[in-house]
């Protein structure tokens, strides 16, 4: 339970100097775009790569995976007819909502958890690589 809180705070105080930098323009008037780019593009790759290249392939497949992978489809199936039928959306809406509906949020809060909860990161970037 404390590796839980311990996650959650770290994730806070990374948020509350992202809101500080942020507010006093330190950084400039293009470091959110610059700062999410590189992030997105060149961090989260990396980490996905150098977190599953010394994993086992049992590992990756794991049963979190198929469950997650169970989820994902039975949300998307159960949204999808749901939107299209009941709410009348056009088949292109629907199967964008149906795919919002199956996403979980392994990377933002998925991988700081995993990696303070059970030592590593395997699991969420299945996950993530899966999605």
């Amino acid at each position: 339970m404390l590796a839980v809180a311990q996650a959650f705070a770290l994730i806070v105080v990374v948020v509350a100097v992202g809101a500080v930098v942020g507010r006093t323009g330190v950084l400039g008037d293009n470091a959110r775009t610059v700062l999410n780019r590189t992030a997105f593009h060149v961090g989260v790759p990396a980490l996905m790569l150098i977190t599953l290249a010394d994993a086992t392939p049992a590992k990756v497949f794991s049963p979190a995976l198929l469950i997650s992978a169970v989820a994902a489809f039975v949300v998307f199936s159960t949204y999808l007819p749901v939107a299209i039928v009941v709410l009348q959306r056009s088949r292109g809406d629907a199967a964008i909502g149906a795919m919002a509906a199956s996403v979980v949020n392994a990377g933002n809060l998925g991988l700081p958890l995993s990696a303070y909860v059970f030592g590593g990161t395997t699991e969420a970037s299945a996950i993530i690589l899966f999605q």
